[in-house]
């Protein structure tokens, strides 16, 4: 798992994931009020800039297919 704004091999930020990122920053500055008191669930705001770190590769008859790729190759993505 990642945690990161960026996306599109680094070229676009999500402002999605960056609102997400600063409001548990902001949180953070208060961290027995916001965090650890009440406001728990702030927490869940990270959620908005989490993104899986695998690859699944599938033919055009959605079966899997082995493929080789080496760390920091980019790779086209859908979904």
């Amino acid at each position: 798992m990642g945690l990161n704004p960026l996306h599109s091999d680094k070229l676009l930020f999500s402002n999605v994931s960056l609102a997400g990122l600063l409001t548990t920053i902001y949180c953070c500055t208060d961290m027995s009020h916001f965090i650890t008191g009440k406001y728990h669930y702030f927490l869940y705001y990270l959620t908005l800039s989490i993104y899986p770190r695998m690859l699944i590769t599938v033919n055009e008859d959605m079966e899997p297919v082995q493929t080789s790729v080496r760390v920091g190759m980019a790779v086209d993505t859908v979904g």
